[in-house]
C-alpha cells in the first residue's frame, strides 16, 4: 500500500516549542529531518515537507532566513532522494484566499531550484455555505498553473444532514477525479469513533455501519470508476480491446468452464494503452 508521510515540519506557532532559541532552530530541524528520514527511509512514496507554510512562518521569523522553505526541501531531498516532496496547505481548494498564493510560492521555489514535486490541498469541507462546483473547478485550474501534481490530502465533509453530506462527497470526488492535474485523493478518516470530525465519517458506531456517504464513496471507487468486462474471442488469434479506468486488474482466462490462468495488469494514466499477450 503506498504511504504518504505527514509532516516533517509545521510552521504554525502552536505546533512548535515556544522555548526554542533562535540559534537552536536549524540544528533541531536538521536533527528531525535526519531522524525521520532514517526511520522511514524506503517506506514512504511522498513526504509533506513543510505543512501549512502559507499560514505559518514561525521558522522564517525565528531564524531570519527567508529561504527556510527552500533549504528544508533541499535537505529533505538529499536524505530522501527517491521520495516525492510536497507542499501542503488549507484554503487552496476548500476556501478562498490562498489559491493564487500557493501557485506563486510553488513557482518561486521551483525557480530557485527547490525539489518540490507536488501540492497537497487540504480539503476539509464545507468552509463555505454553498457547494459551488464551478468555483472549485476554477481553483483547481489556477492551482494547475503551478505545473505540479495536485493531491487532495485531507478530504472530508463535515455536515450533519446525511443526504447533503453524501451529495458533497460525491460531487467533490467527481470534480477531483475528472481533473487531469489531480493525481490522488486521501480521505481524512472514515470511522466516526476515530475521526477528528465525527460528523464527517463514512462508517459509524461500534458495528461499523456504512452511512449514505460511505455507500456513495464506495460505489464510486468500486463500481463507477472500476471496469468489469467479459469478452469472448471469435478466433484462435484474436485482438480484443477493452476501455478501462486506471487501476490494478486481474484478468481471468477461461476455456469453456476451466480457469486456465490469471494475469495482473496495471492500467496507468502515464500510458494511453496497455497490451498483453495471452497464449493458451
Amino acid at each position: 500500500v503506498p504511504v504518504k508521510g505527514h509532516c516533517l515540519i509545521w510552521g504554525m506557532d502552536d505546533k512548535v516549542p515556544s522555548w526554542m532559541l533562535k540559534e537552536d532552530v536549524t540544528v533541531e530541524v536538521d536533527r528531525r529531518l535526519q531522524y525521520m528520514s532514517e526511520l522511514y527511509r524506503g517506506r514512504f512514496e511522498q513526504w509533506d515537507v513543510y505543512n501549512e507554510q502559507l499560514h505559518g512562518t514561525w521558522f522564517e521569523e525565528k531564524t531570519g532566513n527567508a529561504n527556510f522553505i527552500n533549504d528544508t526541501f533541499e535537505k529533505a531531498h538529499r536524505l530522501n532522494p527517491g521520495t516525492k516532496l510536497f507542499l501542503n496547505d488549507f484554503n487552496l481548494l476548500n476556501g478562498p484566499g490562498y489559491t493564487g498564493a500557493m501557485v506563486h510560492l510553488a513557482k518561486k521555489l521551483i525557480g530557485q531550484g527547490a525539489p518540490v514535486h507536488g501540492i497537497g490541498m487540504q480539503s476539509h469541507f464545507p468552509n463555505e455555505k454553498k457547494l459551488d462546483i464551478d468555483v472549485l473547478a476554477r481553483r483547481l485550474e489556477i492551482l494547475g498553473e503551478a505545473g505540479l501534481p495536485l493531491w487532495a490530502t485531507e478530504f472530508d465533509v463535515n455536515i450533519t444532514d446525511a443526504t447533503s453530506k453524501a451529495n458533497w462527497y460525491e460531487d467533490v470526488l467527481y470534480l477531483l477525479y475528472a481533473d487531469p492535474n489531480v493525481e490522488g485523493i486521501i480521505i481524512w478518516g472514515f470511522w466516526s469513533k476515530f475521526h477528528w470530525r465525527p460528523d464527517a465519517a463514512l462508517v459509524e458506531g461500534m458495528d461499523f455501519q456504512e452511512n449514505e456517504s460511505g455507500r456513495r464513496v464506495r460505489s464510486l471507487w468500486n463500481d463507477v470508476w472500476s471496469t468489469r468486462a467479459t469478452i469472448t474471442p471469435n478466433s484462435h488469434n484474436s485482438s480484443l480491446v477493452v476501455r478501462a479506468f486506471h487501476g490494478e486488474y486481474d484478468i481471468d482466462v477461461w476455456v469453456e468452464s476451466e480457469l486456465m490462468t490469471t494475469l495482473q495488469v496495471d492500467v496507468l494514466d502515464s500510458s494511453p494503452s496497455t497490451s498483453i499477450d495471452i497464449s493458451i
